[in-house]
């Protein structure tokens, strides 16, 4: 029996806007020197509508035909504000901005961060809010695209202080393209899914990093940013594992803006140290006679202000590579999985939390769920995250092989 690849873990997405009128815009984004810039933030004037910049800095957007302007950001960059009128196609360079800090911030790192801790009330979403959200999942093995997963869905959380017990992901619709080569098969399955975003939102499930017993175990360090997000000045606060535990750690960045006290920006990977303990971390299952070999686990999480000036998880990517060998092959395969998610609409008023009988199950994968994949009309007039064009080519060798 085949046994299909089921490798997952986090999210990806971009914006519905389901209006009537709405117009097409495209651009690339890059800085001054002419190097692609990926993960930057396109948001219409009416300050809901969004996606992101690709891997080649390109982007798709569909927005209200009303729309006047949209914002470009990134962190490390001036923010451009670009009045598209009659314009469909934009070419947009961003300009680096180095942190000039008038008061430079002199405290204990660890402090610093225990202070955006405790300032969490204060900077973030305190209600509830139903986010649109595009999500994707990708797999290759070597440089070969073998698996790709996208889907439109939604997400619902409670206000920040409240855990996540009864926060909800939905699925709305969903494509998959798998590859159709015998040797592409692989029966491990990664950590993760839909979810994940909700479980890695570490602002809001502070018993997942941010707490005492947790950041006892880590060392910390700070030093200015040397870039700002909006112009704003931050500070970089580094943890690092120094105790011994049963589990494998995290360590990383946190950008924390030193007005507001807010983290805007986490940036962390698992410590590879002990690769038995990043197994157990990554991998929730493997076939018999597969050794598997974790090469990296990074993670991304960008907080960004909604129409009230309050924070909430707008992005999050992940990447994850490790090898595989079988006992009797002579060489091992290496594997590369990225997800992303993108919060591409925010609703406040009128909104109901998601029903548990609609509701995407933890710990399950996109791969596990055949019914989402039915809707051959599945891109419509919702906004997309344009593949990169190594992904383009990919999918068309796997059509070709499937014809």
């Amino acid at each position: 029996m085949r046994k299909w690849i089921a490798l997952m873990i986090f999210c990806i997405c971009s914006l519905m806007i389901g209006a009537q009128n709405v117009k097409t815009i495209r651009g690339h984004i890059s800085d001054e020197k002419g190097h692609d810039i990926k993960a930057a933030s396109v948001i219409a004037d009416d300050g809901h509508t969004a996606t992101v910049s690709n891997e080649n800095g390109d982007f798709i957007l569909n927005v209200p035909e009303k729309t006047r302007t949209v914002t470009v950001s990134h962190l490390g960059y001036l923010s451009e504000v670009l009045k598209i009128e009659e314009k469909t196609e934009l070419s947009i360079h961003l300009h680096s901005k180095a942190v000039m800090l008038q008061d430079v911030l002199v405290a204990d790192a660890e402090d610093v961060l225990k202070i955006a801790i405790q300032n969490i009330p204060k900077n973030y979403v305190m209600q509830p809010q139903l986010y649109d959200c595009f999500y994707r999942e990708t797999t290759c093995k070597g440089r070969r695209f073998i698996y790709v997963a996208e889907a439109v869905m939604q997400m619902y959380k409670m206000a920040t202080d409240c855990g996540i017990d009864f926060d909800k992901v939905a699925i709305g619709k969903a494509r998959r393209l798998i590859s159709t080569q015998a040797n592409d098969t692989l029966g491990a399955k990664i950590a993760g899914g839909p979810t994940t975003p909700l479980i890695l939102d570490i602002v809001k499930n502070r018993d997942y990093l941010l707490n005492d017993v947790v950041l006892s175990q880590y060392k910390f360090s700070m030093r200015p940013a040397p870039m700002t997000t909006d112009g704003r000045s931050e500070v970089i606060v580094t943890i690092k594992p120094y105790r011994v535990t049963d589990e494998a750690l995290l360590w990383g960045d946190f950008y924390i803006d030193t007005e507001s006290m807010a983290i805007r920006q986490v940036n962390l990977q698992l410590d590879m140290k002990d690769r038995n303990k990043a197994e157990r971390f990554m991998l929730q299952r493997k076939p018999v006679g597969v050794r598997f070999k974790p090469q990296y686990l990074n993670i991304q999480l960008n907080y960004r202000p909604d129409s009230y000036g309050k924070l909430f998880l707008g992005y999050i990517r992940s990447d994850i590579a490790f090898k595989c060998d079988w006992k009797r092959r002579l060489f091992s395969a290496g594997y590369r999985v990225t997800s992303e998610m993108v919060v591409t609409d925010v609703k406040v008023d009128g909104i109901k939390p998601i029903k548990g009988k609609d509701s995407f199950r933890k710990q399950e994968s996109l791969y596990d769920h055949p019914e989402y994949f039915g809707d051959a009309d599945f891109w419509q007039k919702y906004n997309i995250i344009a593949p990169t064009e190594n992904l383009l080519n990919g999918i068309k060798k796997f059509m070709k092989r499937g014809k």
